[in-house]
This record gives C-alpha cells, structure tokens and sequence, in this order.
C-alpha cells in the first residue's frame, strides 16, 4: 500500500459507557497513535473523559476530562465560608451558577446562606455579581425576602454597590424581578434616604431610574419624597437633573407630579440661569 502522508498518524478509537464516581455516564475513550509508515506504534496515550455535572476540563498528564472547578465548587459546599472565595473566581462563579441551574433547593439554600453575609461585596465583584444574579433568578419569595432584608440593613454598602458598574447591573436585575413582588419595598426603603448620592451618580442614578419605571407608586412613595425635598439640589446637578426629568416621566401618582411640576414653575427663572437646570 503506498504511503499517505495525510494518514500517517491517524488515531484508532475503542471506548465505552462507565459509571464514574459520581454517579453520571460518561465515555471512555482510548486513543492510540501509530506511524502508518513503518508499521510500528510511535507514540500512545490513554485520553478518559467522564461527564460530571455536564462539565469537563482537562486534568493530569494523561488527559483525564472532569470538571475539577465544578467538584471543588461543590467541595466547597460543605464548608459555606470557602462559597464565598469560590464566588470571587471566574471558574468558581461559573461553577456555582451551574449548580444553581440544576435547581436543587438544599444546594441553593447552602449557597444562599453562604453568600448573605457577604451580599454586598459579591455585588460589587466582577465575578462574584454573576453569581448573584443567577441566585436572585432562582429564588422564591421568602428567599427573595432575605436577601432585600440583607442588603437594606446596610444602605451605605447598597448605595456603595450601586455606584459601581458590576453592582448597578445586579441591582437593576434584582428590580426587574421585584416587579410584582410585594417585598419591593424593601429595597426602596433602604435606598431612600440615599436619594442624592444615587440619583447624582452617573452609575447609580440608573438604579434610581430602574424603581422608578418598573416598581410600584406606593413603593417608590418614598423615593418620590426625597427628590422632591432635594429639588433645588438635584435640579443643579448635572446627573440629578436628568434624575428628575425621570420623576417626572415616570410617576404615576398625580398628586405626586403635580407637586415637581410646580417646582419647576416656582424656581423656573432661577434654574433658567443655571447650566443644568434649565
């Protein structure tokens, strides 16, 4: 037979379906190298493959596949304070979004409880933030509860998160799943007294705007009555402004607009003068 250079060290294939450790199927592959010339075996490897979570990464010299970041992740789970650290590297957050996915209530419990603590620095994490989002897609109301609990009872880390892209991009998800909760509330209460540093933020003034658009008149009730006793300020500011155009835009209380439209009548000649606020 002549000699095919493009044949020369093709690999032959035999493999099966095993039960690895972990109690999922996964393939068995052997590859074997041969130099098709000289009729002899050049070089041979064993390359395995087992499917642990429907995840695989290589491991180890002779090319063993199993998803080592996803089994430490789930290692992890037996010790809440090492969820933390995990959530804080990119193979660990996308390891526990994973596990988050199979929907499992004892294993989004551990995380949750885990991470709770430590809300407000995940949001703030480049990492950390995308696992948050995938544990705010997953929970139920009274899991929902505790996490607006958490991050209301330290408002200054709330605002601080949401002055920061990561923790802006988080908390306008957290409001998107709020729309038709009825513990919107307790994230709009915690972030009223804060109404100036958000709504003067270029970053967290689109977390203001996101309560405004999307959460309930009685909830943002108080949001409405920060800005309204900060109109002069806002009204000043280069970011507060457009914060309160989108009052205006977006109240749905009558009373409630009524009350910035008349500001805006009774200061109109001064704010005429002003670089932003005209």
């Amino acid at each position: 037979m002549p000699y095919d250079a493009a044949r020369a060290y093709e690999p032959s294939y035999s493999g099966g379906y095993t039960l690895n450790p972990n109690g999922y199927y996964g393939q068995g592959l052997t590859q074997t190298w041969s130099n098709g010339q000289n009729g002899y075996y050049d070089r041979g490897f064993t390359r395995k493959r087992s499917n642990v979570l429907h995840g695989y990464c290589r491991q180890g010299s002779t090319g063993t596949r199993s998803n080592t970041n996803l089994i430490k992740s789930m290692a992890c789970l037996a010790n809440p304070l090492e969820i933390v650290s995990t959530a804080m590297t990119r193979e660990g957050s996308l390891c526990l979004q994973n596990l988050l996915l199979e929907g499992n209530q004892e294993i989004k419990t551990t995380i949750l409880e885990g991470v709770l603590d430590h809300i407000h620095q995940l949001l703030m994490h480049q990492y950390g933030h995308h696992m948050i989002d995938k544990l705010v897609e997953s929970c139920g109301d009274f899991e929902m509860q505790k996490i607006l609990e958490k991050l209301a009872s330290e408002p200054d880390l709330l605002v601080r998160a949401a002055c920061c892209k990561e923790g802006s991009s988080s908390i306008q998800k957290l409001i998107k799943h709020l729309k038709k909760s009825p513990h919107s509330w307790l994230l709009t209460s915690a972030l009223a007294p804060k109404v100036v540093d958000l709504a003067t933020n270029k970053t967290a003034r689109h977390v203001f705007r996101e309560c405004l658009n999307l959460l309930g008149s009685q909830a943002n009730k108080g949001l409405y009555e920060e800005a309204i006793k900060n109109f002069d300020l806002l009204a000043r500011d280069e970011v507060g402004c457009l914060a309160l155009n989108d009052c205006i835009d977006f109240v749905t209380n009558h009373l409630e607009r009524k009350r910035i439209l008349q500001l805006v009548i009774d200061n109109a000649i001064s704010l005429a003068y002003d670089p932003y606020g005209y």
